[in-house]
């Protein structure tokens, strides 16, 4: 038994990591974006269509995905959601023994631990992904995601061995499968082969069989999109724009970009500094390109959900895993010189994961320190210091002050950490030449440390249950409840009101409802209205105009649909940082329509209130990279409790 462990060290160690995502995946319900595509998969089975039946701006491959597996519970009698469990985990255990082959077959690592390494990133960035883990959040198109990019990664890293007809086959049905799930996720393939292309610039690579069959499939999935999805090019793709508010708010925009760069991209980048003392090897160079797309990845999708998240954390995983295993065979760190440093920033995460990353990364830490720090450095003797490391210091240090005033705290901190990141690997190349620095050493391990963290925090979040995500919670309990009160019958409806598809979903899964809405939930709200002008939203764009009557009109004919028996009312949202106007409740904006008045008042009565707040520790008053500020009430007397959920109960009468 102990000759078979140590001779399959990934394939032991990747049992355990599956086992324990079972067992903590089973003490949370599924996630409300896996909850969404189980309802949409039964649409699209049903024969329904976008724009005229629901409202979606993926491609439709996930959904048709989901669509086989209602039929399939159709005829077995088998529950869809133990039924998409059972799928998701069979093909994302075929993708990792296809991935291991793959790199076995290649022989990719001539060093056993890099390749077991590598399997067990794989595994542990599918099955234990931070900040998804929590929420069940397993049944998306990040998961067929990761199922066909593994192998694609496996296939792209350098190879002692060519790949062969079949090979390059699969590879190009991988490659064109990946845009197929969702188109912007072309750019894993475009950083890779861009690369593979001027390792060797000859024409004859676009004619190379993987690169062919990506290209047929591609045109193939097009062509039937076109053919039996046509409303999703005449309506999604211009309506979207239009409700997503990151692409449709330059500011909301870029202040979204400025956030991932300081929160998740620069903290994590600090692991490349390695190579300012070792040479990159060609798979080096595709991890750094892995590294870069799923950054561009996630600023492209710009808002940072957890899905959009998951992908991040897989990729920085495979990287993380293969440079460490690189540390410790080069010894450019002396870990007996270091070991307090190191010791100290491995074992933080695990007694108390609120210090991590924002001391090291946040307005209060490290990046407000290290210009200070960097003048002890022998990088000049005490007269160039003078006259050059200071006046250069200062420099810098009045961009960033200057960022901070014009652009704001995300920015100021991305300005930082990026001139951190220069200055250590270019000046430290040059001076430090047999070892690593302190400081160095220091900001590499706080990156592990950050990684370390994501992992244990999202263990954390599925016992403490902390995440208003994490189902099931007060809320969901309170709306079942009311659920099974007024609204029994299967049939029966139920339309909540609020900004998050989670107090929708999971539950109208588990209570075998389907949701009567076009879209997951009903969004509007009152702060996409024009203050004092009685409008409830701007009409100076048709085509958001368009948008915006066709979201309303879907929450109207929601509300009067005979079947809908339970209204719930979310009043919470924004409501203690509406502080350049009064507060409009959720309501009183849908008010403003004469027709949603009269019915709703005439065939609806009020139940309840229910009203649930949350534990928060008192704030610090050192500013953190979260730019968590007091409320207005935290002023005069700071709470221990925060409003979480204020809903309304309305029932048909």
């Amino acid at each position: 038994m102990l000759k078979f462990i140590s001779e399959s060290r990934s394939l032991f160690v990747c049992t355990v990591i599956f086992l324990t995502s079972i067992f903590l995946r089973s003490t949370v319900d599924i996630g409300a974006d896996t909850g969404v595509y189980l309802d949409l998969g039964k649409k699209i089975a049903e024969g329904k269509k976008y724009y005229f039946d629901f409202f979606e701006s993926n491609f439709p491959l996930s959904f048709y995905y989901y669509a086989l597996q209602f039929n399939i519970s159709q005829i077995s009698g088998l529950n869809t959601i133990i039924l998409s469990e059972i799928f998701i985990n069979f093909l994302a255990v075929v993708s990792i023994f296809w991935s291991e082959k793959i790199l076995r077959n290649g022989k990719v690592f001539a060093d056993k631990f890099h390749h077991d390494l590598v399997v067990i990133a794989y595994c542990l960035g599918f099955f234990l992904r931070p900040n998804a883990l929590q929420t069940g959040e397993f049944g998306t198109k990040t998961s067929l995601l990761l199922i066909s990019l593994y192998p694609y990664i496996s296939y792209s890293f350098f190879r002692k061995i060519p790949l062969t007809k079949t090979d390059l086959i699969w590879r190009g049905m991988l490659m064109g499968i990946i845009p197929c799930i969702k188109p912007h996720y072309l750019i894993f393939i475009i950083f890779v082969e861009v690369y593979r292309f001027f390792c060797k610039p000859l024409f004859k690579f676009f004619l190379e069989l993987d690169k062919l069959v990506m290209v047929l499939i591609g045109a193939s999935y097009l062509f039937l999109m076109s053919k039996f999805t046509p409303e999703f090019f005449e309506f999604m793709v211009p309506m979207w724009s239009k409700a997503y508010s990151s692409y449709n708010d330059a500011g909301v925009f870029m202040e979204n970009i400025w956030r991932h760069f300081a929160s998740r991209i620069l903290p994590f980048s600090f692991i490349f500094l390695i190579f300012s003392r070792l040479k990159f090897s060609d798979n080096d160079k595709i991890l750094l390109l892995l590294f870069t797309a799923a950054s561009c990845l996630m600023l492209v999708e710009n808002v940072g959900t957890v899905d959009q998240v998951v992908v991040f954390y897989a990729i920085i995983t495979i990287c993380f895993l293969k440079l460490l295993r690189d540390i410790f065979v080069s010894k450019i760190i002396i870990f007996s010189e270091e070991m307090f440093i190191i010791t100290a920033l491995l074992l933080i995460p695990a007694f108390d994961m609120t210090i991590l990353p924002a001391s090291i990364f946040g307005l209060g830490g490290l990046v407000n320190v290290w210009w200070l720090v960097a003048l002890i450095y022998p990088f000049f003797s005490g007269k160039r210091i003078v006259l050059f490391w200071i006046p250069c210091l200062a420099i810098l240090a009045t961009i960033a002050v200057l960022t901070l005033k014009y652009l704001g705290p995300w920015a100021y901190i991305t300005v930082n950490l990026t001139i951190l990141f220069v200055v250590l690997f270019v000046f430290e190349k040059k001076f430090f030449v047999e070892k690593l620095s302190t400081l160095s050493v220091f900001v590499i391990f706080t990156s592990i440390s950050c990684l370390l963290y994501s992992y244990l925090s999202t263990f954390a979040g599925v016992f403490s249950r902390e995440s208003e995500y994490t189902s099931p919670h007060k809320l969901s309990d309170m709306t079942a409840y009311y659920a099974k009160k007024y609204a029994p019958q299967k049939d029966d409806g139920i339309v909540t009101i609020s900004i998050w598809i989670a107090h929708q979903f999971p539950l109208l899964n588990y209570l075998a409802k389907e949701n009567i809405q076009k879209f997951h939930v009903a969004t509007m709200r009152a702060d996409q209205g024009v203050a004092g002008k009685s409008l409830m939203f701007l009409i100076n764009d048709s085509d958001k105009v368009f948008t915006n009557f066709y979201l309303f009109d879907d929450i109207k004919n929601a509300v009067k649909n005979v079947q809908t028996k339970l209204v719930l009312v979310n009043n919470a949202p924004k409501i203690l940082n509406e502080h350049h106007r009064c507060f409009i409740g959720t309501l009183e904006y849908y008010f403003l329509d004469p027709e949603f008045r009269k019915f709703f008042l005439k065939n609806f009565h009020f139940e309840n209130r229910v009203v649930i707040n949350h534990q928060v520790k008192p704030l610090k008053k050192i500013s953190f990279i979260t730019k968590e500020k007091p409320s207005v009430f935290d002023q005069i007397i700071p709470s221990k409790q925060q409003l979480l959920h204020d809903f309304e109960i309305y029932v048909r009468n």
